[in-house]
């Protein structure tokens, strides 16, 4: 986890699609955007740019994607029951539909590779706090 806000957290995709895929979630269960408060929804967005912006320091990608997946809707691909941010570092020329699919599967890493990522991520997202918010949710697991 890199962050354990008051309404939202975001850690690393169990699943991810490419490396160094982030999540940002609500704590509290919401299935739409009408069900999120606003203070959940300003927290939400924060965090998204500030991982954003982490993936950027640290991994220097050509892009980052920024998708709300969630849905209540189960014959909806790509979604859960929950709503939910995807923050992607994606290639050049990669366009949303190469990357928002299970087509190519999802990415897996031995116990030394995900250390490594989330020690780079952690220490990228703190940085990409200054100025915004606090770095006190910082939660390193």
């Amino acid at each position: 986890m890199l962050f354990d806000g008051e309404h939202t957290v975001v850690t690393l995709n169990r699943y991810p699609l490419r490396w160094g895929h982030l999540l940002v979630v609500t704590k509290r269960h919401v299935e739409t955007f009408e069900a999120i408060t606003d203070d959940e929804h300003t927290e939400a967005s924060g965090l998204c740019l500030r991982a954003a912006r982490a993936l950027e320091r640290g991994l220097a990608p050509p892009r980052v994607f920024v998708a709300a997946l969630g849905s209540a809707r189960d014959n909806l691909p790509m979604t859960c029951p929950h709503l939910h941010w995807h923050v992607i570092p994606v290639a050049h020329g990669e366009r949303p539909r190469d990357v928002l699919t299970w087509r190519h599967g999802v990415l897996s890493g031995t116990d030394e590779e995900w250390a490594e990522i989330g020690d780079r991520l952690c220490g990228a997202f703190l940085e990409a706090g200054a100025g915004w918010g606090s770095a006190s949710g910082f939660q390193k697991t």
